[in-house]
C-alpha cells in the first residue's frame, strides 16, 4: 500500500501497556464501586460522562499521536484512520461542552448513521492491521476498555444499550470486544499475568451483568427519546422499534 507506514502501529503497541494499566486502574474502580453497590443496595451516583471518558482518554491522545506521525509520514490511509477517535473524538468533545453551555446545537440523529457505520469501519480495519502486523497488547486495549463501558453503563445507568448491541443490529463482529479478554491467555505480550486475570474478570463481572440485565427485563428495550448519552443509539438492523 503506497505510503502506508507499519511504524507508526507499532508505536501504538508499545505504547499499550500504559493504556492496558490506565484503563486496569478504572476497572478497579468500577469493582469498588460496584461492591459499595452490591453492599449497601444503594445506586452509586457517581458515573458522568467525564469518568466515562477518562477511561479511554490515552488512547484518544495516543491516535491523536498517531494521526501526526502519520501526516509527518505522509501516509494518507493512517491518517484518516488515526483522525476518526484522535482528533475526531476531541472535536467531538469540544463540540459537546459548547453544546451543554448553550453555545452550539447539534442534531446528533442526523449523523448517527455514519458515525455507526465509521466506528464499525474504523475498529475492523484497526484490528486487521493490528493482527497483521502481530500487535497484539492493543487489542486488549480495546476491548478491556469497551467492556469497562458496558459494565458501567449496566450497572449504574440501568442501560443495556451497548451491551445489548453486542447481540443484536447484526454486527457478530461485536464478539470480538469481549473475545479480546483473553488474549493475554493465549498470546505473548507484556504484563500478560496481571492482564489475564484484568481479562477474565472483566468478563466474569460482564456476564454477571448480562445475567442481571435479561432478569430484569431491560436488556432488550430500546431507549426512547432523548438520550442522556450524547446521542440517539443508531442500529443497523431494520427493526427500529422497541423490542
Amino acid at each position: 500500500m503506497p505510503g502506508f507506514e507499519p511504524d507508526i502501529y507499532h508505536y501504538f503497541e508499545k505504547a499499550s501497556p500504559y493504556i492496558n494499566i490506565w484503563i486496569g486502574g478504572f476497572f478497579a474502580f468500577t469493582l469498588i464501586r460496584l461492591t459499595l453497590f452490591l453492599v449497601t443496595r444503594k445506586r452509586i451516583k457517581i458515573y458522568n460522562t467525564l469518568i466515562s471518558e477518562s477511561t479511554g482518554v490515552i488512547l484518544v491522545l495516543n491516535h491523536t499521536v498517531c494521526f501526526v506521525m502519520a501526516i509527518l509520514a505522509q501516509d494518507l490511509f493512517s491518517c484518516l484512520l488515526f483522525a476518526w477517535w484522535g482528533p475526531g473524538f476531541i472535536v467531538t468533545a469540544i463540540a459537546v461542552v459548547l453544546e451543554k453551555r448553550n453555545l452550539l446545537k447539534i442534531n446528533w440523529a442526523r449523523y448517527g448513521l455514519i458515525t455507526s457505520i465509521a466506528c464499525k469501519l474504523c475498529y475492523v480495519i484497526f484490528i486487521a492491521i493490528y493482527v497483521w502486523l502481530g500487535c497484539y497488547s492493543i487489542l486488549f486495549s480495546f476491548s478491556i476498555w469497551i467492556v469497562n463501558d458496558q459494565i458501567n453503563l449496566a450497572w449504574f445507568c440501568d442501560n443495556a444499550d451497548r451491551t445489548r448491541r453486542t447481540l443484536e443490529d447484526y454486527w457478530v463482529l461485536r464478539v470480538l470486544y469481549v473475545g479480546g479478554l483473553f488474549v493475554p491467555l493465549f498470546l505473548p505480550i507484556p504484563h500478560a499475568s496481571y492482564l489475564g486475570l484484568l481479562g477474565v474478570s472483566a468478563f466474569l463481572v460482564w456476564a454477571i451483568s448480562l445475567v442481571r440485565l435479561i432478569r430484569n427485563g431491560t436488556l432488550r428495550i430500546r431507549p426512547q427519546g432523548k438520550s442522556n448519552f450524547l446521542r440517539e443509539i443508531v442500529y443497523l438492523s431494520t427493526d427500529s422499534g422497541t423490542d
